[in-house]
């Protein structure tokens, strides 16, 4: 039944539109004037990434990791809306939801769900949502999920 909800809440809650995962640096652009919020982006650890801070009015924040080669390898967000999974994980969204009805636990508000191409944490309750969803195979050499907040 959680997982029902949660599925239910990342499709319906939040229409804003994001970068997916494996997309091209130039989506990010777009996400922006959709989600109609700030947008900044930040050179960090040594040139390895770029982040991508996209804020929105209701004070959700999303950031998305891009590699040197241009293509979005992690996301991340926080705020009081669950952000839409199906825009935020693209092609990674249909195995991550098999995934959790596969299981069949009940994941009270966290969810963890690691496959070898795709990996996402995320937690929850009212008014606060987080979590981070990256691909393993593609992060930048030196990167470490720890340097993804």
């Amino acid at each position: 039944m959680l997982q029902k909800s949660i599925l239910a809440l990342s499709l319906l809650i939040c229409s804003s539109v994001f970068a997916s995962l494996g997309d091209d640096e130039s989506s990010i652009q777009k996400d922006n004037t959709r989600l109609g919020g700030t947008h900044i982006k930040k050179q960090v650890q040594q040139q390895l990434f770029s982040v991508h801070e996209l804020q929105s009015d209701n004070g959700a924040t999303i950031k998305e990791y891009v590699s040197p080669q241009g293509k979005v390898f992690a996301v991340t967000w926080k705020g009081p809306l669950m952000p839409d999974l199906n825009q935020l994980l693209g092609q990674y969204f249909q195995p991550y939801v098999d995934t959790l009805k596969a299981d069949g636990k009940r994941h009270h508000g966290v969810v963890h769900v690691e496959q070898p191409n795709f990996v996402v944490h995320s937690s929850g309750r009212l008014r606060a949502f987080s979590g981070l969803a990256y691909l393993p195979q593609a992060l930048p050499q030196g990167v470490k999920i720890e340097d993804l907040q």
